[in-house]
């Protein structure tokens, strides 16, 4: 672009429009697509005749005007230069400059242009007609929509193709909280020692519900067969016969003082009933509880045959 018409065109914005008219009128369509090709015409006339006109075009930046065309004046006598980035607005912008060399009067002139929309958003074009009273401008706006698979960034969508640095207003960057989670893992630790002190305390009951309840029968077992008349030693003697040791039996008599029971009226046999429920206990017995009952009777073990 001229470098001269740029000066002239920026000491004609700071001009007062003094006097004349110029009638300005822009039609483009509101809404186009993505590399669809479409037309802006605009038509002007002045109240007066004026010896010098000039129309600058400000285009979406990167944008190309591909053709152009001047109705109801001699094209030879309009000159078109361009400039692919100028600053107008405080935005970069392509301008594009016609100089009509012949002024302008009261009869309509028609300039139609041809252009294709080379990416989408909300896009503006800027008129800028200078005169020698003055200049005037006109300002309008157009939506370019995405064709069919084109992504379009800067409609609130998060596209293939799309991420925080391509494309922040679609895909705004996911802030991540790292929370403390120590009160969270002491309150586990916590609950876990818990349930581990119940489990081992409902173990420990029931294994001293166990010894307790073994005593019990072995104590109710044989005051049983004391009651029937059976010698205390003759019900050793057979549970022995079973292959029992039978210390835990004497300790158990000892300690209820079952003794005093006995009348030693009846003879005791191995195959009685009373003899096998006593095996039946001690036999449910494990090493550990036979030792706890030991304990608890406190008498000293002596060796099982």
């Amino acid at each position: 672009m001229n470098k001269y018409w740029i000066i002239i065109f920026a000491l004609l914005l700071v001009i007062p429009a003094v006097q004349g008219k110029v009638i300005f009128n822009k039609k483009m369509p509101s809404a186009v697509e993505v590399s669809n090709t479409f037309n802006i015409s605009m038509d002007f006339k002045s109240t007066e005749n004026i010896n010098a006109f000039d129309i600058v075009e400000f285009i979406p930046l990167g944008w190309e005007i591909s053709s152009w065309k001047v109705y109801n004046y001699n094209n030879n006598s309009v000159v078109l230069e361009s400039e692919s980035s100028y600053k107008y607005q405080g935005k970069e912008r392509t301008a594009y400059h016609w100089s009509f060399k012949n002024g302008l009067s009261n009869s309509q002139v028609v300039l139609v242009y041809t252009i294709m929309a080379k990416d989408a958003g909300s896009k503006e074009f800027i008129t800028v007609w200078t005169y020698p009273n003055g200049f005037e401008t006109s300002t309008a706006t157009m939506s370019v929509l995405p064709g069919e698979g084109v992504i379009f960034c800067g409609n609130n969508i998060c596209e293939l193709g799309e991420n925080s640095h391509t494309c922040p207003q679609d895909c705004p960057k996911i802030k991540v909280e790292v929370k403390d989670i120590t009160p969270i893992l002491v309150a586990i630790v916590i609950s876990l020692a818990i349930i581990t002190i119940i489990y081992l305390y409902i173990t420990y009951l029931k294994k001293i519900l166990k010894q307790k309840t073994a005593i019990n029968d072995l104590s109710r077992y044989i005051k049983l067969g004391l009651q029937k008349g059976y010698k205390l030693k003759e019900m050793i003697n057979a549970l022995k016969n079973e292959g029992i040791n039978t210390e835990m039996v004497e300790g158990i008599v000892k300690k209820n003082g079952l003794e005093k029971l006995e009348t030693g009226k009846a003879k005791m046999y191995p195959e009685e009933k009373i003899i096998q429920k006593i095996k039946k206990v001690i036999e449910n017995l494990s090493e550990e509880d036979i030792d706890s009952i030991y304990n608890e009777l406190e008498i000293k073990k002596i060796k099982r045959d």
